[in-house]
């Protein structure tokens, strides 16, 4: 399938590495034999790409940063229970134990 530009519209490509780029404008569609269409009638006015990023798409984008850059482990949590255990100081409700394997609150 052949698809060609319509009257003066700048068009894209992919080069070989793929990365786009951009095409001269040109006054018609050339075919195979490079003979061009007559004019559409679309004024030749540049077309530009655009692209606008809210505010909340940055936010929520530092936010992924920030959250991906923490390590997995709280290992300042673990190093402190890792102590009270060693001590014999780290103390368990049994009750509170039973009721939050059970999924209660």
């Amino acid at each position: 399938m052949d698809i060609r530009p319509l009257g003066n519209l700048p068009t894209r490509s992919i080069s070989t590495d793929g990365s786009p780029k951009d095409s001269a404008v040109v006054s018609g569609a050339e075919n195979e034999a490079g003979a061009t269409a007559p004019d559409s009638g679309v004024g030749s006015v540049p077309s530009t790409d655009r692209v606008e990023i809210s505010a909340a798409a940055r936010e929520a984008a530092r936010i992924r940063d920030i959250v991906a850059n923490e390590p997995d482990v709280r290992q300042d949590k673990v190093s402190a229970i890792q102590q009270r255990l060693a001590d014999g100081t780290y103390q368990v409700s049994p009750e509170l134990l039973a009721k939050r394997l059970l999924g209660e609150s």
